[in-house]
């Protein structure tokens, strides 16, 4: 025979379990927004020499789950400086739905920084439908040096190289993506235009004239993240012989970093490049795993370039066609290991120049 008592327990266990079985899942519960912590987070600038001036740039990479609206509005990032004044990021891009980059470039730190910047940097990620949030903690420490003159080094480039290159009928999936016949800049497929690319003609022009050093101008996709075949028509009107036309970006992880990969047009010679990137402490490091040329081409011709990422095989396929002469060219390589998303996911079409030293003495 059972008490009241017993029976209102037995009850409200038998309430309790149909409540989990059947209700909880009809419930939706919200994601955590989160900030990932392998990247530059805080740093410290400085530029121009002769009068040094400092700046703080803040870069954070923001992941979330229940997803990230395309021009980042449903996002709030903050910093909080050591001396407890909040400053607010600005949007970047976004990488997929549910990652994106924010920034915030300060000059307004008084001059120089000094130990008065070193210390906690708070970051705080807040969902603006959800109000949750999280927050990560960055540590600096300031100790300014006056950086050396520029005017007492000599160019590495010698002569200083020059690159004129067009770019037309982007695809990206096997679907056009810019064909550049507007004749403008669009913001919806590309991050931002810098200064040395125009549109002439219904292509874009790109041109770096006399580089000394290392540099690139370039298109950078906007979402990223799932762009995993391009194609692209190149003409290269004219180059040095160590500046280059090309398409590419980051793919991968592997247990050492980020996996780096592009198909080129360098002076007279289709190539493809396979490298990884990664951090240690203040130091960006890259590993080159394949750098292979596949023949020649005449500059002013035009060339289709495709760049295919293949995730299942873990390989890339390169391939360099020619328009107006025969040139066929195409490769495979196989990045070796377990592989993950990598970190940095930028891809865009750009040119560049590049230079390699014997040694890091000056």
């Amino acid at each position: 025979m059972k008490t009241k008592n017993s029976f209102t327990i037995f009850t409200l266990q038998c309430l309790f379990i149909t409540f989990f079985i059947f209700l909880i899942p009809l419930l939706s519960f919200a994601a955590q927004p989160g900030i990932h912590v392998d990247g530059w987070n805080t740093s410290t600038r400085a530029y121009n020499a002769a009068s040094p001036y400092y700046a703080l740039d803040h870069y954070v990479r923001i992941i979330d789950y229940d997803g990230i609206t395309v021009n980042g509005s449903s996002h709030t990032v903050t910093v909080t400086y050591p001396d407890s004044s909040m400053h607010v990021l600005s949007f970047d891009y976004r990488i997929d739905d549910y990652s994106a980059y924010y920034e915030l470039w300060d000059t307004s730190i008084p001059q120089p920084p000094g130990s008065l910047y070193t210390g906690n940097y708070v970051y705080r990620v807040t969902n603006n439908s959800t109000s949750d949030w999280s927050e990560m903690t960055d540590y600096v420490y300031v100790d300014t040096i006056l950086p050396p003159d520029e005017t007492t080094f000599s160019p590495t480039l010698d002569p200083p190289q020059s690159i004129v290159a067009y770019f037309d009928d982007v695809i990206v999936n096997g679907t056009p993506y810019d064909n550049f016949a507007s004749g403008v800049f669009d913001p919806t497929k590309w991050q931002y235009q810098p200064s040395g690319v125009t549109y002439v003609g219904g292509e874009a022009r790109f041109e770096q004239i006399n580089r000394l050093g290392l540099g690139s101008t370039q298109l950078n996709f906007t979402d990223p993240g799932g762009k995993n075949t391009i194609k692209t028509d190149v003409r290269v009107s004219s180059a040095g012989n160590v500046v280059t036309a090309k398409t590419g970006g980051f793919f991968c992880r592997n247990s050492q970093g980020d996996v780096f990969a592009d198909v080129r047009i360098q002076g007279g010679q289709a190539r493809y490049f396979v490298g990884e990137f990664w951090w240690e402490g203040d130091h960006f490091i890259h590993n080159t795993l394949a750098f292979v040329s596949l023949g020649s081409v005449i500059l002013g011709n035009n060339y289709e370039l495709t760049l295919d990422w293949d995730e299942p095989s873990k390989t890339f396929t390169f391939a360099v066609v020619g328009l107006n002469d025969s040139v066929n060219y195409e490769d495979t390589y196989t990045v070796s290991g377990s592989l993950t998303p990598p970190n940095e996911t930028s891809k865009f079409i750009r040119v560049d120049s590049m230079f390699h030293l014997d040694t890091t003495t000056p």
